[in-house]
């Protein structure tokens, strides 16, 4: 379990509500089963209410479950040598107004109880690296939501840790600060940290991510490499100017297809179909402009899973 940074298996939380009656039971998480390695970048998606937070509360040791077992970094996540290798950037960030970048930082320094020189160090390296540098002197009431953000990321690394979970690392951002946070976590990754991203922004996840896993009710119904997902959903786009005849025989076929002024695309997931038409084109002197072979983009494919039943996974 040496490059294993986080691992569930069979993770069940079940939530007892008690209602004036009779106590009601609600499975948030529902055998969840994630197998995170060292250095890479996780996305943690799902619908609002899927369990998203409840499995942040459970890896960062807040929460236990009810039936399971979790390890982050090989132990238990109560244990506190676990907890000092975590940084943790929440959804909503809150600091003392009136303070200073140097004073709110060297506060958490002294929870996890680093030395004067190790403390002014860390403190130097994680500004620079979020760009708040030139920012010391000012209250924290003059920051702007995005430089806030970038206090919560340094806050985060200030300990140096192995695995940082983030929630909604970039919500309210603008494109150019989403631009800048993403071009940090790549190069944490690269330097070799990992990285949990829960977050509601799909083309984020897509653009940074290298694994993603997707919970629906609980239920984990797809994980893997971002890549090869997105492959499975892949689609062939033809683009051709079709005959007169066209249409006629491609009718039985029950295609997708856009007309475009002269030209008509069609859709197809079927390779064999894919090539029927090309024969059929060919057969009536239709004329193709191309083949193009296309993915599903992360958006879409989490679209379609919202409205399926069935799990499906990817090594």
């Amino acid at each position: 379990m040496n490059d294993c940074i986080i691992k569930t298996i069979n993770l069940t939380k079940i939530y007892k509500i008690k209602g004036f009656l009779k106590t009601e039971k609600v499975v948030a998480l529902d055998r969840l089963n994630l197998d995170i390695r060292k250095g890479s970048i996780f996305g943690f998606l799902g619908p609002n209410g899927a369990g998203k937070t409840t499995a942040i509360k459970i890896l960062l040791g807040l929460l236990l479950p009810t039936a399971g077992d979790v390890f982050v970094l090989g132990k238990d996540p109560r244990d506190t040598r676990a907890k000092s290798k975590i940084g943790f950037l929440p959804e909503m960030t809150y600091y003392e107004s009136y303070l200073k970048i140097d004073e709110i930082l060297k506060y958490y320094a002294g929870l996890f109880q680093m030395d004067t020189e190790t403390t002014r160090k860390r403190i130097d390296y994680v500004l620079d690296l979020v760009g708040l540098t030139g920012f010391r002197k000012k209250f924290l009431h003059e920051y702007s939501k995005g430089m806030l953000q970038r206090l919560g990321l340094a806050q985060a690394l200030l300990n140096d840790p192995e695995l940082l979970i983030l929630d909604e690392p970039t919500s309210g951002l603008d494109p150019i600060a989403q631009m800048e946070i993403r071009q940090i976590l790549s190069h944490l990754a690269e330097e070799g940290k990992t990285i949990f991203l829960s977050s509601h922004l799909l083309s984020e996840v897509e653009l940074i991510c290298s694994h993603t896993g997707i919970l629906k009710a609980g239920k984990l119904v797809k994980w893997g490499a971002l890549n090869d997902l997105l492959k499975i959903n892949r689609f062939f786009e033809i683009h051709l100017l079709p005959s007169e005849t066209f249409n006629e025989r491609i009718i039985d076929l029950d295609l997708s297809q856009i007309p475009v002024e002269d030209k008509l695309i069609i859709s197809t997931e079927n390779e064999e179909v894919k090539d029927k038409i090309i024969k059929i084109a060919a057969d009536t002197n239709s004329r193709i402009i191309g083949v193009y072979p296309r993915k599903d983009s992360l958006e879409i494919m989490f679209k379609k899973l919202m409205l399926e039943n069935q799990d499906v996974y990817s090594d």
